[in-house]
């Protein structure tokens, strides 16, 4: 689904006072999800009654490897579960104490979290749920947490933040329309639509690519067992929290079915899932408080003994795997090792910040441009209209080439005439009109 740039503008501003640095823009993002994490500690301390409790969650969360990997990233996926935890917070206040300041804080922090990320809107739909039902007469909720002249103001809330993501699809469509441009997934890839290589690969990817990317295998079991452990003490947990988990659940479960034939693709569509493993563990931790409540201390010590050896096996999994991810060569680009220093030298022979270029060899959508830090075009998603003639028309100034066999192609010998530059290996020419 297609991203609004919501924090990109504020990103800009520190542009223009700082420079352009990326420290910025992943600092930004890492931030968010760490003030996300401080407002998940709050939530689990206010509902379980202790602090160290609470950090339980935390852990669990840091742990889910992927998650911490993009949390320092460019990618939206990350800050928008961080606000989304943020949107959490406000509404449990609100639970305990319905102010309306609560309530708007909760929906602005979840609609900007869905803009910037549509499927964290499970959270959003989750919580309209529970409204719903702790408005419904019998024992759902014994204790219905909306005032009756708090009616319109949900109902508002609940339009407002479906119609501008609304709005948003609709302009991310028309712009896909307008443009050509097919980066930004619209719709659905869902599992019905899978053929028998499709199955295969997700097979393949899942089991030897992203899930030992995911969670150590032990947490992986121990989810599965608290899963089933909180479905078996359903009616015993806390009213509110239980039909949160189960809603957050089968929101995640069907975000998996809808999206499953994406999951190969890009192993940041599995963030979506962190948000249900911290919402179940707090809602054991606090069945578990009421139900040891009295017990010898040493029969407490053996489950919290247990989550804190997990929580260190999963925070040792995470160093080993993030050193994987930024070392490993399997995760590195392939390009030839010029690319990675190439944009002092670009300037140097007068190639600005803001001039377009084509670049190649490069078949994603943006390493190389990121590398030199320019505008401009590489080999992906342009379909039949990938000529440099046509990029020349709409303002490519100039051509970068990293691979020497690219000089045989006829598309792109007619633009070779003016070479201004090379640098180790790297061939720049001036294909201005």
């Amino acid at each position: 689904m297609a991203e609004f740039p919501v924090t990109y503008y504020f990103i800009s501003i520190l542009y223009d006072w700082f420079g352009v640095h990326e420290v910025l823009h992943r600092g930004t993002h890492l931030l968010i999800v760490m003030v996300g994490w401080w407002f998940l500690f709050l939530i689990g301390k206010r509902l379980t009654g202790s602090g160290g409790l609470a950090l339980f969650p935390v852990a669990l969360m840091s742990t889910f490897l992927v998650f911490f990997y993009y949390s320092n990233n460019f990618l939206p996926n990350a800050p928008a579960i961080g606000l989304v935890l943020i949107g959490w917070y406000a509404f449990f206040r609100y639970r305990e104490q319905p102010k309306l300041v609560w309530l708007y804080l909760m929906a602005f922090f979840m609609l900007i979290a869905c803009l910037l990320k549509f499927s964290e809107g499970i959270s959003f739909i989750a919580i309209l749920a529970v409204g719903l039902l702790s408005l419904l007469p019998g024992r759902l909720f014994p204790n219905a947490f909306i005032p009756r002249n708090h009616l319109l103001h949900w109902v508002g809330i609940a339009v407002a933040v479906i119609a501008l993501n609304i709005a948003w699809y609709e302009y991310a469509r028309y712009y896909n329309d307008v443009y050509g441009n097919n980066q930004s997934l619209i719709g659905i890839l869902p599992f019905w639509d899978m053929n028998k290589n499709d199955w295969q690969l997700l097979e393949y990817m899942v089991e030897d690519v992203w899930l030992p990317h995911l969670m150590h295998p032990v947490w992986l079991y121990t989810l599965g067992a608290m899963t089933l452990l909180f479905l078996g003490l359903f009616l015993r947990t806390h009213e509110l929290l239980r039909w949160i988990t189960l809603l957050l659940l089968v929101g995640c479960g069907g975000y998996g079915l809808l999206f499953l034939k994406a999951f190969p693709m890009h192993d940041y569509y599995w963030l979506t899932f962190a948000m249900y493993p911290p919402f179940l563990l707090i809602t054991l931790l606090e069945w578990g408080v009421r139900a040891f409540q009295g017990r010898h201390w040493l029969i407490k010590a053996v489950p919290v003994a247990g989550l804190f050896a997990l929580s260190i096996l999963g925070l040792m999994q995470n160093r080993e795997i993030q050193k994987v991810r930024y070392t490993d060569d399997r995760f590195r680009s392939g390009l030839p090792e010029g690319s990675y220093e190439l944009e002092p030298y670009l300037r140097s022979i007068g190639v600005s910040r803001h001039a377009k270029v084509v670049s190649v060899r490069d078949k994603s959508p943006n390493i190389t441009l990121y590398l030199m830090n320019n505008p401009g075009y590489s080999e992906a998603f342009n379909g039949g209209d990938y000529t440099v003639g046509g990029f020349q028309k709409v303002g490519a100034e100039f051509l970068i080439i990293n691979d020497s066999s690219y000089l045989e192609k006829p598309m792109y010998q007619p633009f070779l005439k003016k070479q201004i530059g090379a640098y180790k290996g790297i061939l720049i020419y001036d294909i201005r009109e």
